[in-house]
C-alpha cells in the first residue's frame, strides 16, 4: 500500500514497533489513534517497564503486546512504525517487508507530509543545545516547532504545521537512517562535530560518520548545510555536498580563512573576543556580555547563529535571548553551590570526548586540584586512553569511579600508569561516590563536584536522564 495523504490512514491497521521511553512511541501512537487508525503496541519491555508512556496513552483505543513480538502482528497489518532505536536487520521487519507491509517510522512520515521548511541539527555532541538556541533565535522570523529526538516526537507537531512555519529537528544517526530508506534530507541541514561514540552499533567511527551524513545526501542544490571548520573530520565532509556550505568557527576569523571566490560561505564566528558574521564581518556582540559557561555551549551558539543567520535572523536582541535562555538540563549544568562546593551535573556526557571537554573547561576554571570528578557506567566500545592521558597529565583532585564495564576500561587504563597525581577511588554506586567526592572537597575546604561519567547509563539507569535526575536528588542533600 502507499499513504498519499495523511485522510489515507483512517481504517488502516498499525504496528508500532518499540514503544520505549522517550516519547517517539508514544507519539506515533497518538498521532496514528487520532487520524483513526487501529493502532496495536508491541514491545519487548513489560508492561511495569513502559508504566510512564502506556500512562499518556491510557485515553486512546489501542492493543497492546507486551513483553514479546508475535509474527502475526507483522502480517496481519498495513502498516508497521518503527522505533528508531530497532534495529534494521530486525526480522521482524523482514518479516513484514516480505509480506508486502509498509515499513515506516515517525520521521519517514513526518518526512513525507510536513509541509514546511524543516532545520536537521545532528552531531555527536550539543545537538539538543544548538536546536533549541536555533529556534529561540529564528522567533524572529515568525513561526517555529522544535521537536525530534528531544524526547518529543515529531508526529506531535505535524497536524499544526503550516508552510510558513519553521521546523527545527534534532536527528539522531538511528533516525537519519530511516530517512536515507526514503532519500530524504532537511532542507537546511546542521552537524555539530562528529566524535567517537555509539561504536557498540556501528563498529567503526566511518561507519558511525556515514550514518550522519544522511543528514545532507540527499539535498539539493538550493538547500543549506552548515558545518564546523574547527573539525576537520567534519568540515572536510563538505566536499560531498551538493548544497550550499555555511561554516562556523571558534578559533578563525572566517572572514580571513575564507575568500570571497570560496564555494564555501562563513557563519558565526569569534574574533577578537566578539562574535561576527560573514564575509563584512558584522559585529554581534563580545563574547563576555553574553556570560556563556563552557567552550561547548559557546560552539553550540556559533552553529544556531550560523543556521539563523543564512534564514535572516535578527540578532539585536541577542543578550536577552541567552540571558531568558533555559539552557538544557545535564549538560554540564551548575546545579547547586553548597557549602564550599559547586555541584555541576553532567550526565548526557555519554562518551569520553563529552567528559575530557567538560573536564577540561572546569579544570580550566576552578584549578586542577579543586575538583573532584565522578566518572563510570556501561561501555559502548569506545577509546578512554586520550581521556586518561588527560587527566593525568593535568588533574590532580580526586576521581571517583562508579560501577560498569566502561568503568571496568578505564579502571585498567589508570592502573596501568605510574605517574598520576589524583586521588582515585571506586564507588559502590552513584551515591557513594557522591559521598567520598564531597568528603574530599570537604578536607580541602571547598571545590567543584563533576558529575560527567563518559559512559552510557544502561547498566543501571534507563538512560542518562534518568541518571541525571538520581545525581539531582542525591545532591539535594548535600
Amino acid at each position: 500500500m502507499e499513504l498519499k495523504t495523511l485522510k489515507d490512514i483512517k481504517g488502516k491497521k498499525v504496528t508500532i514497533f518499540g514503544l520505549g521511553l522517550h516519547g517517539g512511541g508514544v507519539g506515533a501512537a497518538e498521532f496514528f489513534a487520532r487520524y483513526g487508525a487501529k493502532v496495536l503496541v508491541t514491545d519487548i519491555k513489560k508492561e511495569e517497564d513502559l508504566k510512564p508512556s502506556l500512562e499518556k496513552l491510557k485515553a486512546y483505543n489501542i492493543e497492546y503486546v507486551l513483553g514479546k513480538h508475535l509474527p502475526e502482528n507483522f502480517i496481519d497489518t498495513d502498516i508497521v512504525i518503527k522505533n528508531p532505536a530497532i534495529s534494521k536487520t530486525s526480522p521482524y521487519l523482514k518479516l513484514a517487508k516480505d509480506h508486502g507491509v509498509l515499513v515506516e517510522s515517525d520521521i519517514t512520515i513526518f518526512f513525507r507530509f510536513c509541509p514546511s521548511f524543516i532545520i536537521g541539527i545532528t552531531g555527536t555532541k550539543g545537538k539538543s543545545t544548538t536546536a533549541a538556541l536555533t529556534a529561540e533565535l529564528l522567533k524572529s522570523k515568525g513561526p517555529v516547532a522544535l521537536a525530534g529526538n528531544i524526547g518529543k516526537s515529531v508526529l506531535n507537531i505535524l497536524p499544526q504545521l503550516k508552510s510558513d512555519t519553521l521546523v527545527v529537528l534534532e536527528l539522531s544517526s538511528f533516525q537519519l537512517e530511516d530517512l536515507a530508506i526514503i532519500k530524504k534530507s532537511p532542507n537546511l541541514a546542521v552537524i555539530t562535530n562528529i566524535f567517537n561514540d555509539h561504536l557498540n552499533k556501528y563498529g567503526t567511527l566511518e561507519n558511525y560518520i556515514a550514518a550522519k551524513k544522511n543528514i545532507f545526501k540527499y539535498q539539493k542544490k538550493d538547500d543549506f548545510l552548515v558545518l564546523p571548520f574547527d573539525y576537520k573530520n567534519v568540515f572536510s565532509l563538505a566536499s560531498e555536498a551538493k548544497s550550499k556550505v555555511f561554516l562556523f568557527s571558534s578559533k578563525f576569523d572566517l572572514s580571513e580563512v575564507i575568500s570571497k571566490e570560496s564555494i564555501y560561505q562563513p557563519g558565526a564566528y569569534l574574533s577578537d573576543g566578539s562574535i561576527f558574521l560573514g564575509h563584512n564581518k558584522n559585529f554581534i556582540s563580545k563574547l563576555e556580555e553574553l556570560k556563556i559557561f563552557g567552550q561547548h555551549n559557546v560552539e553550540n551558539l556559533l552553529c544556531a547563529a550560523t543556521t539563523a543567520f543564512i534564514l535572516g535572523a535578527n540578532f539585536k536582541n541577542l543578550p536577552i535571548y541567552l540571558k531568558n535562555f533555559k539552557w538544557l538540563q545535564y549538560r554540564l549544568t551548575l546545579e547547586k553551590e553548597s557549602n564550599g562546593i559547586s555541584f555541576f551535573n553532567d550526565s548526557c556526557a555519554t562518551n569520553p570526548t563529552a567528559t575530557m571537554r567538560s573536564s577540561k573547561t572546569i579544570i580550566e576554571k576552578f584549578g586542577k586540584t579543586k575538583v573532584a570528578l565522578i566518572l563510570g557506567g556501561e561501555d559502548k566500545k569506545l577509546d578512554f586512553t586520550e581521556l586518561i592521558d588527560y587527566l593525568i597529565e593535568n588533574f590532580s583532585g580526586a576521581l571517583i569511579m562508579i560501577p560498569g564495564s566502561g568503568s571496568d576500561k578505564m579502571t585498567n587504563l589508570i592502573e596501568m600508569r605510574n605517574n598520576r597525581n589524583f586521588l582515585f577511588n571506586k564507588a559502590n554506586d552513584l551515591e557513594d561516590a557522591v559521598k567520598k567526592a564531597v568528603a574530599y572537597l570537604n578536607s580541602i575546604k571547598g571545590g567543584v563536584l563533576l558529575f560527567s561519567p563518559a559512559c552510557a547509563s544502561f547498566n543501571a539507569y534507563k538512560n542518562e536522564y534518568e541518571r541525571g535526575e538520581h545525581f539531582s536528588k542525591i545532591i539535594s542533600h548535600c
